[in-house]
């Protein structure tokens, strides 16, 4: 049997680039507890100095450049792409993307190896590694939790199992009769995966291999692809201070759970007999759920769970246990929440009036001065700070064809078709106006153009 020993986790790099951010020393001591260390990220940066991150020392914006032909890439004006103009620049490993057009600001990659100055990601990255990492967003960008409008996110551990990880992983065969299939990417090699379209995706892989390392660390990680309808089911907000706020909701029981319910057959398991050994095969348990009732197909999942504790190694609930451990290790730390809490210098003065959507008669202080009605950030500040009234405007203002789309693009549709709304209650006014009245313009001695010339109409 092969047999590996069970290590500690690896010591964390002191990073002397992270400094302190002032808090609340007044505020209650706690300990998280479901908190699992945070990976990839991608979020949309709200209610922030836009321009000043453009012009961020750190941040270089450039434009897509072919090095082929030495030109930019030109949208296509006739078919509407969904890859819009934008500019990125890149600090270790974090990728800045400002779309030119709408004036957003998004962030993706792995706050991980962000910690580890853009290098790795296979040591342990607990609570205090991620407080360090919102302090730096903080210090450098003067990006604070609450600003973060996430979209995605993947959390994971990386553990040391009781046998080697290859075999472990070659054993998964299922979770939630969504198959593990092989994988290759070029940071990340060989992986297994399990995807559960447009809602997540479980991977494992051999995170020892990956870095050529002497150690063999599996990880096991989950990919949240729609992290609205994982908030909506947690019943949290949607940014990253909320999150944190929340004890880091589901993150533990979710990873967990997911191991749990991965239908595993034990490498242990040293049997001829065919009833048994047809379990590890995958077409075996396609065909059953095909031709079978869910209560035979589950009768036959219970029993496989059952031979692997009886004649195999127990592996799965052994590798259970180290998952829970490993979460429980990187809760260590008693942290005081006000180690997330910032005080935001905003653009917007506190004596600022009172302003109104002229369609949906909703806040939009947050936005522009200028501004007439409810737009991408008024949209994201509503998502943000009451999900009741993003759902109503979403259902009055948002084509059912939009309904399974990724969130930014929902919101995208739902400024859009307020933006046309407004403007076609206008045209109408102003035909009202126009058709109203016989005013006489004595410049072009024809009724009714200054009232045309007024409105531009």
């Amino acid at each position: 049997m092969a047999i590996i020993k069970q290590k500690e986790g690896f010591e964390l790099t002191s990073s002397s680039y992270l400094t302190n951010c002032s808090t609340d020393k007044s505020s209650t001591l706690e300990r998280h507890r479901n908190y699992v260390p945070i990976d990839y990220i991608k979020a949309e940066i709200i209610n922030a100095d836009i321009q000043a991150l453009l012009s961020n020392e750190h941040l270089n914006f450039v434009e897509p450049f072919n090095a082929d032909t030495g030109e930019f890439p030109q949208r296509d004006t006739k078919v509407e792409s969904k890859k819009k103009p934008s500019r990125t620049a890149t600090y270790k490993n974090l990728v800045f993307r400002y779309y030119t057009e709408s004036e957003r600001m998004f962030i993706s990659g792995s706050l991980h190896t962000l910690y580890n100055k853009g290098e790795h990601n296979y040591n342990d990255f607990d609570s205090t590694c991620f407080k360090k990492v919102i302090e730096l967003l903080n210090n450098i960008f003067k990006i604070t939790p609450i600003q973060i409008n996430i979209t995605q996110i993947e959390w994971a551990v990386n553990i040391y199992p009781t046998i080697f990880p290859n075999i472990i992983i070659n054993h998964c065969l299922f979770h939630k009769w969504k198959r593990f299939e092989v994988k290759y990417d070029n940071k990340e090699g060989k992986y297994h995966q399990a995807e559960h379209k447009r809602y997540y995706i479980l991977k494992i892989y051999n995170k020892g291999l990956q870095f050529g390392l002497n150690d063999e660390v599996l990880r096991f990680e989950r990919k949240q692809l729609d992290y609205l309808k994982y908030c909506k089911q947690q019943k949290i907000g949607q940014t990253l201070q909320d999150l944190i706020d929340s004890d880091f909701k589901g993150m533990k029981e979710t990873l967990i759970n997911n191991w749990n319910e991965t239908l595993f057959f034990d490498p242990l398991i040293n049997e001829k007999k065919h009833s048994i050994m047809r379990y590890r095969d995958p077409l075996f348990w396609e065909g059953l759920k095909k031709e079978k009732s869910p209560t035979t197909v589950t009768n036959h999942f219970n029993k496989l769970k059952a031979l692997n504790e009886s004649i195999g190694g127990n592996i799965q609930v052994l590798t259970s246990n180290i998952i829970e451990q490993k979460i429980n290790e990187v809760n260590k730390d008693v942290l005081q929440f006000s180690y997330f809490s910032y005080t935001t210098k905003t653009t917007t003065s506190s004596t600022q009036p009172f302003k109104h959507c002229q369609l949906t008669n909703i806040d939009i202080s947050m936005q522009r001065a200028e501004s007439l009605y409810l737009s991408h950030t008024g949209l994201w500040s509503l998502l943000t700070n009451d999900v009741n009234l993003f759902d109503e405007v979403r259902r009055k203002h948002l084509s059912s064809k939009w309904d399974d789309s990724d969130i930014t693009i929902q919101i995208r549709e739902i400024a859009h078709n307020i933006r046309t709304k407004y403007n076609d209650k206008i045209k109408k006014e102003r035909k009202k106006y126009l058709q109203g009245v016989g005013q006489y313009d004595m410049f072009t001695n024809r009724a009714n153009n200054i009232l045309a010339v007024h409105y531009g109409v």
